[in-house]
């Protein structure tokens, strides 16, 4: 996968809820490239992990494993989180990302709320 820096690169991330048996995989593998200024929607059935991958970017819960790139700074990487968890979005300002990249996490994240109101 070719990254161009500035925006947001997501490597074989993986959220693992509980243990044994009663482990839940939220996120299987995911592995997306979102570039400055690009606008990304992210679409699919309820419990396919939306809400899941979008808490993990904005810092709220730490990924089980996988790699997590935001601007020029790796934010975690298999285990190791290069930030302290919220919960607000706080640590996404203070992020060397691009400022265009910020509104759209904070829209997203609005517009997130309000879809979540009407299921």
């Amino acid at each position: 996968m070719t990254y161009k820096t500035g925006g947001i690169l997501i490597e074989n991330l993986r959220k693992v809820y509980g243990h044994g048996d009663t482990a839940v995989e939220a996120l299987k593998n995911v592995n997306m490239q979102v570039s400055a200024g690009e606008v990304v929607g992210l679409v699919g059935p309820s419990g396919a992990g939306k809400s899941t991958l979008l808490k993990c970017l904005g810092a709220i819960i730490e990924p089980t494993s996988g790699r997590m790139t935001l601007g020029n700074e790796v934010i975690f990487e298999d285990g190791c989180a290069n930030f302290e968890l919220v919960d607000t979005c706080e640590n996404i300002r203070e992020l060397p990302v691009k400022s265009a990249v910020q509104i759209k996490i904070d829209n997203l994240k609005r517009e997130l709320a309000e879809l979540e109101k009407l299921v």
